[in-house]
């Protein structure tokens, strides 16, 4: 593996590998929520040539940066305004103007750079380039003679802005764009008192005389701000370690390296166009409005490693900026060769190379060094931001106490330590998980897996036969609980059951299992168990492998209980895509009880706030989170007593069940600033698709569950079934053949945006007069009535025809008229499958921890 690989890997450990698999599937590939892929250089030249390809469309750079920057820059442009703009700019960067820009602002640093190499000192290139990138362009806006601090705040502030676009971002959300904008608007703020002052000698005056409005030349400042920055800062020492790791010295041709180096480096790694006509993409037919995705590095890197005797053919070259030229301030040609020239005169030595992951906000330092010998995943993800980032909190316990990352990281190895040494070396050893929601349940999740064991969850409520054949299974070494638990399944057994508490044995669930517990002894506690607070604290980072890591019991008897076994690898896989979908970043406050998205807010540096016994709307306010998860249901019933949520709020996640169309309008009316979105996903998937709440909206046939994630293979069965298949899938059910690809259950369609579209589970069919009814593809649009809370259609058998009566289940709201209901079924459900009945009830029986509708329940209740 290749120190530019490691690089790509550590910045972007789910997106890199995705893009380079796509590269295997051929030279345009049509990626669902993502857009149509192009590989080939040729290919993507040809659209990068083509008018009916535009930076201005819907999925284009303009859907982007528009609402920041303005409509008149060039990364949103096309066409007769575009080359206008582009040739009254083009003066600026004359060889002669650049030049003196450069000898201006860097002469001075890269004179004492040169010194410190040339005393044989080692140097942070990183840091030396960032600063000078900085400062280039505080000068090139119209800050003057500015300070070090100031120009790597600057810097700091562009990474801010730009780190917040993912492969699969279309647009800003509400929140982004003011952030954006707040920064952008500072340095629009500058550039116009420049811009006013008619200062020939600064690039803002130079502007004024070559006839640019103050408009232009604020979006001006913000476009070279956000893309010149970046580019050289993270260009220059790359192709500093390339030429020093293939042995290139004095003679090269200079200009040949930088091009080759900026072939394998790729400063734009990818481009978007959106399609304004009819067209073809390398033989793809598209329309306007779909997505063009041109995977730069993939064009450039199908011709190999990096290599000077290369000479790139007419459809290489300069592909990586438009395959045009480039105006960028921060990468002149004078100034590409000065820090090589002044390098020269000292022997590049590589003491010591970092790869770091480019940060999605600006902390540029949350990754420990790359080992490859180490996956990165569910533990070692966490271990590397708590290395790194020891102080910064990492939990927030439900009663409100902080938790750091350092002390987050000991208590993880400390457990680890101690339950590898109770497995006595055994390999993959179970572990009976029974603890509460808390940072003493995240250090013992993290600790059993980090120790190679198997986490087996314990479901409270089970009947005893259940748990002994689940035990059974399992055969569980360890088990991880507290105190109180092992009090109220023992010794307060009795009065636990008739307060509704029925816990499974915890003392003695299979011979010989040892005890790990937390919280202060009570009685109940096995002899001989070891207390977690009274472990000595050990640093020792254990290796990683994969193994089985969780059990999860999704349904079952007692002869054939149906376990679910997540590895670390597909476990962190899955935690991954939420981590990217939902673009979790340090400063995020992630407030909830699941470890499904609160893992991901730990890998990704942010602050896991644990949901206390508060009230739920106040918990949020007053930790000031940022996302939030909450199944729908729940919200319901919280934004009927709490109609608005706090503004601090950007992202909120629905799930577990699906969400009806009256739990979404509340929750887009409760956080207006904040994107609502709802999470598509089983027990063997995490996840697998996510839509938003006003897409969801807008469709009417069925339930919008969005485009899967990239990466989730989904294929659909001529009975509509949805067959799920990736990396995240589960390895399989315990005692059976590994998966390869998982049955859902659900019946879907793909539309035309080729996006998941849920008409109702497979086993919910209804069948009447020879039609095949499925209740999701209604439900939806009558939840969305004037009145009607909640809706489910539900069949009654007729014992002697076989046939079924179609009823629909209503729960009202005020407002509610059946009359005027009856009146719009019509227009919304086919005559095929018309209700014989409708009910209202008080609510719609629910069951299990998700609170899913229990539509034998409903069965039930409306039975005459």
């Amino acid at each position: 593996m290749t120190e530019e690989t490691r690089l790509y890997l550590a910045a972007h450990p789910f997106a890199y590998p995705l893009i380079r698999l796509i590269a295997r599937l051929g030279p345009v590939v049509r990626v669902p929520g993502v857009g149509v892929v192009v590989n080939d250089a040729a290919v993507a030249r040809r659209v990068l040539m083509d008018p009916r390809f535009r930076k201005d469309g819907p999925g284009s750079p303009g859907d982007l940066w528009t609402p920041v920057l303005g409509p008149s820059v060039l990364l949103n442009m096309e066409g007769a305004a575009h080359a206008t703009l582009r040739a009254k700019l083009a003066p600026l960067f004359t060889p002669s103007s650049v030049s003196a820009l450069v000898t201006d602002v860097l002469a001075q640093p890269l004179k004492e750079l040169s010194a410190r190499l040339e005393r044989g000192e080692s140097v942070d290139l990183v840091h030396h380039m960032r600063l000078m990138a900085g400062a280039v362009i505080c000068r090139v806006i119209g800050l003057g003679e500015i300070s070090a601090g100031r120009a790597l705040a600057l810097f700091a502030e562009g990474e801010r802005v730009a780190s917040m676009v993912s492969l699969r971002t279309r647009r800003l959300n509400p929140r982004q764009v003011a952030i954006a904008r707040e920064v952008l608007d500072g340095i629009g703020d500058i550039a116009s008192a420049a811009y006013r002052a008619e200062d020939p000698s600064t690039v803002m005056g130079r502007m004024r005389a070559l006839g640019l409005s103050e408009a232009e030349a604020r979006g001006a400042a913000g476009a070279f701000f956000l893309t010149g920055t970046e580019t050289v800062a993270t260009f220059v020492p790359r192709l500093i370690a390339l030429l020093h790791d293939h042995g290139a010295g004095r003679g090269i041709d200079l200009d040949l390296a930088i091009e080759e180096a900026m072939r394998v480096t790729t400063p734009t790694p990818v481009m978007l166009r959106s399609v304004a006509e009819p067209a073809h993409v390398g033989g793809a037919p598209v329309r306007p409005g779909d997505r063009v995705l041109i995977a730069t590095h993939n064009c450039a890197r199908a011709y190999g490693p990096f290599d000077l005797s290369r000479r790139h053919p007419p459809e290489l070259r300069r592909l990586w900026f438009g395959a045009g030229g480039a105006l960028l301030p921060g990468l002149p040609s004078r100034a590409r060769r000065d820090p090589r020239r002044r390098l020269r005169p000292a022997p590049a030595r590589s003491a010591h190379r970092r790869t770091a992951r480019r940060p999605r906000r600006p902390h540029p330092h949350l990754r420990a060094p790359l080992d490859p010998s180490r996956m990165i995943d569910i533990v070692s993800g966490v271990l590397d931001v708590a290395s790194a980032t020891p102080s910064r909190t990492a939990l927030i316990a439900p009663g409100g106490a902080p938790v750091s990352y350092g002390t987050l990281r000991e208590r993880v190895l400390t457990i680890a330590h101690a339950l590898a040494s109770g497995a006595q070396g055994e390999e993959g050893f179970g572990a009976l998980f029974a603890v509460r929601p808390g940072p003493d349940a995240v250090a013992m999740a993290l600790g059993a897996v980090a120790a190679g064991g198997t986490l087996v969850l314990a479901d409270p409520g089970l009947a005893p036969e259940v748990f002994a054949g689940r035990m059974a299974l399992t055969r569980p070494r360890w088990v991880l609980s507290e105190s109180l638990l092992y009090l109220l399944s023992g010794p307060l057994k009795g009065p636990a059951r008739r307060r509704g508490l029925v816990l499974p044995n915890l003392r003695d669930p299979f011979p010989h299992a040892r005890h790990l517990y937390t919280g202060r002894w009570l009685p109940g506690v096995p002899a001989g168990a070891l207390r977690l607070e009274g472990l000595p604290a050990v640093q020792a980072v254990p290796l990683v492998h994969d193994h089985p890591a969780v059990v999860a019991f999704t349904s079952g008897t007692t002869e054939q209980p149906k376990g679910v076994v997540h590895t670390r690898r597909s476990l962190s896989e899955g935690l991954r895509l939420f981590t990217e979908a939902v673009s979790l970043g340090p400063e995020d406050i992630v407030h909830t009880d699941q470890f499904i998205l609160g893992l991901p807010a730990l890998i990704a540096g942010a602050t896991w706030s644990m949901r206390g016994r508060g009230d739920y709307a106040q918990e949020l306010a007053a930790r000031e989170a940022t996302h939030a998860f909450s199944v729908p249901v729940k919200l319901h019933e919280l934004l009927s007593r709490t109609p608005s949520l706090p503004d601090t709020l950007r992202c909120l996640l629905l799930g577990a069940a699906p969400a009806p169309p009256a739990v979404l309008r509340k929750a887009m009316a409760a956080a207006p600033s904040a994107q609502v979105l709802s999470v598509y996903a089983m027990t063997e998937a995490l996840p697998i698709a996510i839509a938003t709440a006003e897409d969801k909206l807008a469709v009417t046939e069925g339930d919008l569950l969005g485009a899967p994630l990239p990466g989730v293979g989904v294929r659909v069965a001529g009975d509509g079934e949805l067959f799920v298949s990736g990396p995240h899938l589960a390895h399989g059910y315990l005692g059976h053949d590994p998966l390869t690809e998982l049955p859902t259950g659900d019946l879907v369609r793909l539309d035309d945006q080729g996006r998941l579209v849920l008409l109702g589970r497979k086993k919910d069919m209804i069948l009447r007069d020879g039609v095949n009814i499925y209740p999701g593809l209604y439900e939806p649009a009558i939840a969305a009535l004037p009145g009607v809370s909640e809706a489910a259609i539900v069949g009654l058998a007729d014992q002697e025809t076989g046939d079924e009566e179609v009823v629909l289940a209503l729960t009202t709201t005020a407002g509610y008229d059946e009359r005027a209901l009856r009146g719009a079924l019509p227009g919304l459900v086919d005559a095929a499958a018309l209700p014989d009945r409708i009910v209202t009830l008080p609510e719609l029986p629910r069951k299990g921890r998700s609170d899913k509708l229990d539509r034998a329940a409903i069965r039930t209740r409306v039975a005459r």
